[in-house]
């Protein structure tokens, strides 16, 4: 903070609160140096804001689209992963009837002791 900065906050209502003099020198207390610093940062803050609100808003922009694009991704993904358990059920049940089909005992098949029947 410059000189003519604070010379400027040195209203005499200021001077009156914050300011007392020794040895021929303004001497600012530590209640004003704090107004002087809240002032200091109010200033400059509206400015840091703007630009610090444009580039959140910027970057929440470019999340919002990732999310909506992994979103889609995952949908589809969704959607294969469903479609694949199915064909692997109905594989599991065609093999399952082939199996049982090869299994099963034709009653018209003789054992080797009813051979003369």
């Amino acid at each position: 903070m410059t000189r003519q900065a604070v010379q400027k906050k040195l209203t005499p209502d200021f001077r009156q609160k914050y300011v007392t003099k020794i040895a021929g020198r303004l001497q600012v207390s530590n209640a004003g140096m704090a107004v002087l610093l809240k002032d200091l940062d109010n200033q400059k803050q509206p400015n840091l804001d703007n630009q610090l609100t444009t580039e959140l808003h910027h970057q929440l922009q470019v999340k919002d689209t990732e999310i909506a694009r992994l979103q889609a991704t995952i949908d589809k993904l969704t959607a294969t992963l469903d479609q694949q358990q199915r064909l692997s059920l109905l594989d599991k049940q065609q093999s399952q009837k082939a199996l049982e089909g090869a299994t099963k005992v034709q009653p018209s098949q003789k054992h080797w002791w009813q051979f003369w029947k």
